[in-house]
């Protein structure tokens, strides 16, 4: 709004400017009267000539206060012109007294100059004047209304808890970095495609609040909350445009109800006549119930103005709102400059100040309740809106992002398992395979040295159904053994492999051998569980030089699960089902006789490795660390298999003899301690396989029997695969 009244102080200064101005005007001009006109008259300082006689001797027309003075030219031809000296009573200041101006650029404005001589002006400003209340209270429906404020922020606690329990750590959001959706929200991580609302709204709460992403901080309100300190700033900055309004239509109904305007008010016109014209009570009472009007509007703008800053939750919004509010205040003076006729507004801008009386009390009282307002400006807002919206943000960013956040779960067939995951901070995005392959396939100029190799498939339809499978049931067609890869036929899961492990030089089996089953290669992450996908792809690219075939190679992850071809499994036995194997058609035999082996390379390598990170598989951490269990390890190391007669299972309740999908059967290498001969069945302990997961051995001299004993227990069929053993994780 432009403002409606000036200062009392600046108004008394310019009429005391004003009148010492006309008090030095006058006197200069009698003063050179006096000097022209006293020696040729003796009695012109005498007050007591008659009027005429004054005029007939100065040549001047004294009436009341206006003096003409003539101005000099030649002959009788002078033209005067008239100056105006006001010597009308109670132009001093009397202290007694405040004056008080209409609003000179309003609509509201408007019933103070009505009048019958224009019809036509009079009507049209009358629905100006409803257009103008109309608009300003359709502004206020609006603010007010639920479609415009939006859902309570409240209602988000409870889509932040369905959210959590229903989405955020399901396994099937977990990126390729392998964190958990939940992980990715609350570091505001502006790739997702998923949950994109709830990265919004954790990004809001944390600029709102200045809270941090992670650590004590994220849930810890801070002494510095720019949303909240916005927020009273601009809630205080309505205030104030409300408290003016408000100000400014008191002044007005006390200018009608006290002051001299309920007499007369004066509209100065051109020519120097002044019309004077009274202030009808009709006129009064109609402009009464404007400002009464404009004092609801403006208390429902108040209120609704509040409601609406304080429901807004972006600081970035905050202050294009209060500057839309505010120009909602400014209707009524758009309406006048655009739309009120110039007649009208002309006689508006016009309008001459009114006295009224000062009361003794009411700078007092205008002090306390001044400093009241404002007090209740800065308090109430906070107390009832945004106190309670701080605390609500907070508990919605805690259902978002507390508690833990590293892990996933799915659920199928009754079985809930649960996948730990890396947290925000974890760096693992700037080593994965599949983004560099996707780099160099989009920007190949800035990969001079290409370190993917993708395999090109033909079809999306057998891309989908290959990525469905396990890895090892991509190359079905072989179905021998194939020898090591040169860099050519196994090339994806070579340059993954020496990817992984930062190799950028010689890709070969030969030259990354060393990964096959290096224990530094296994990485322990925050729930010790340990893995190498590495090692992995490089058991199926090269099971030679990873001692798939090996019947003395370690037995940690020699599984078809983890690498080692069932093909490649099958010649540790010395025998092979594909046809073009020089092994196809020999009898299975495994070549060391039914004796337990002393500790080796690869008996210390299953105790160093494989234990541990069964232990950590199965959440037995505690176990792990443990000063009894590390000394069973030492032993086991020591004495060998006889250890399994002390332990014969591990801290998940499995045969260590059977094996597991981690590992071989230590049955391979402890036959005696394992039973393999004493299972109490004769044809089977013949042969060294009185169970499935023992190692089968044949003499030369057994060979038919060896064959019956095959045919009759269907022995090539475990042979063929491992992954028949009944393992009991």
């Amino acid at each position: 709004m432009p403002k409606l009244f000036v200062e009392r102080d600046y108004v008394d200064q310019e009429l005391a400017k004003l009148r010492r101005e006309m008090s030095d005007l006058k006197a200069e001009l009698l003063s050179k009267l006096d000097e022209q006109f006293g020696n040729q008259n003796p009695n012109w300082n005498d007050p007591m000539p008659s009027k005429r006689q004054l005029e007939e001797e100065v040549g001047i027309s004294i009436s009341g206060s206006e003096q003409s003075i003539p101005v000099e030219g030649s002959g009788k031809d002078k033209k005067g012109a008239s100056a105006l000296v006001s010597e009308e009573p109670g132009d001093e200041k009397d202290p007694s007294e405040q004056i008080v101006c209409f609003d000179r650029k309003s609509a509201w404005s408007i019933p103070l100059v009505l009048s019958w001589s224009h019809v036509t002006d009079s009507i049209f400003a009358c629905l100006l004047l409803l257009l103008n209340a109309s608009m300003q209270i359709l502004f206020i429906v609006i603010l007010l209304s639920p479609e415009f404020l939006g859902e309570d922020f409240s209602e988000q606690l409870e889509s932040a808890k369905e959210w959590r329990r229903s989405f955020a750590h399901d396994y099937l959001y977990v990126d390729l970095a392998e964190k958990s959706l939940a992980t990715k929200v609350c570091d505001e991580d502006g790739s997702l495609i998923f949950s994109t609302a709830q990265v919004a709204l954790v990004g809001e709460i944390n600029s709102y609040l200045a809270l941090s992403k992670f650590g004590e901080e994220a849930f810890q309100l801070p002494s510095f909350q720019p949303g909240v300190l916005l927020s009273v700033l601009c809630i205080l900055l309505w205030n104030i445009c409300v408290f003016k309004e408000l100000r400014s239509i008191w002044y007005v109904l006390k200018g009608i109800l006290l002051g001299s305007a309920w007499s007369k008010a004066r509209l100065s016109q051109s020519n120097s006549v002044q019309e004077l014209w009274q202030l009808s009570w009709q006129r009064g009472f109609v402009m009464s119930c404007v400002c009464l009007g404009r004092i609801c509007v403006a208390c429902a703008l108040l209120i609704s103005g509040c409601i609406w800053l304080g429901h807004t939750t972006s600081i970035t919004e905050l202050m294009l709102n209060s500057v839309a509010l505010e120009s909602v205040l400014h209707v009524d003076e758009f309406i006048f400059s655009a739309l009120v006729p110039t007649n009208l507004q002309q006689k508006i801008q016009i309008l001459q100040p009114v006295k009224i009386k000062k009361s003794r009390r009411s700078p007092r009282l205008e002090n306390v309740v001044l400093f009241s307002v404002l007090s209740a400006a800065l308090v109430l807002p906070y107390l009832l809106i945004l106190a309670p919206l701080r605390e609500t943000m907070l508990q919605v960013k805690y259902e978002l992002c507390g508690g833990q956040q590293q892990f996933a779960m799915g659920f199928k067939d009754g079985i809930v398992r649960e996948f730990a995951t890396q947290p925000a901070e974890s760096n693992i995005t700037a080593n994965r395979y599949i983004e560099r392959a996707v780099q160099e396939k989009v920007f190949p100029e800035d990969f001079p040295v290409k370190l993917a190799a993708p395999a090109v498939e033909p079809d999306i339809s057998r891309m989908r159904s290959m990525l469905n499978q396990e890895y090892v049931d991509w190359k079905r067609e072989y179905a021998e053994c194939p020898p090591d890869s040169d860099g050519s036929s196994m090339a994806d899961f070579l340059a993954a492999a020496a990817f992984e492990v930062g190799h950028t030089g010689n890709r070969s089996c030969e030259a990354l051998k060393t990964y096959c089953s290096d224990s530094d290669n296994f990485d322990f992450d925050t729930s010790m569980r340990l893995y190498s996908t590495a090692a992995t792809w490089l058991r199926f690219a090269c099971p030679r030089a990873c001692g798939c075939t090996d019947p003395n190679s370690s037995p940690v992850f020699r599984t078809p699960r983890h690498g080692c071809r069932r093909s490649c499994i099958q010649q540790r036995y010395g025998f092979s089902m594909f046809s073009g194997s020089p092994s196809f058609g020999r009898l299975p035999s495994f070549p060391a006789a039914c004796k337990d082996t002393p500790p080796g390379r690869a008996w210390r390598h299953f105790w160093g490795n494989a234990a541990f990170m069964s232990a950590a598989h199965l959440n037995s951490a505690v176990a792990y660390e443990s000063e009894s269990f590390r000394s069973l390890v030492g032993a086991a190391m020591e004495v060998g298999c006889p250890i399994l007669t002390v332990a014969p299972t591990d801290y998940g309740g499995n045969l260590v003899c059977r094996g597991t999908i981690y590992n071989l059967p230590l049955a391979w290498w402890c036959p005696e301690t394992c039973g393999c001969a004493s299972s109490g069945n004769a044809e089977r302990d013949r042969f060294c396989f009185g169970y499935d997961y023992c190692p089968m051995h044949v003499l030369e001299t057994d060979t038919n029997a060896a064959w019956e004993f095959i045919r009759k227990y269907d022995i090539l069929k475990i042979l063929m695969n491992p992954e028949l053993i009944p393992y009991s994780l």
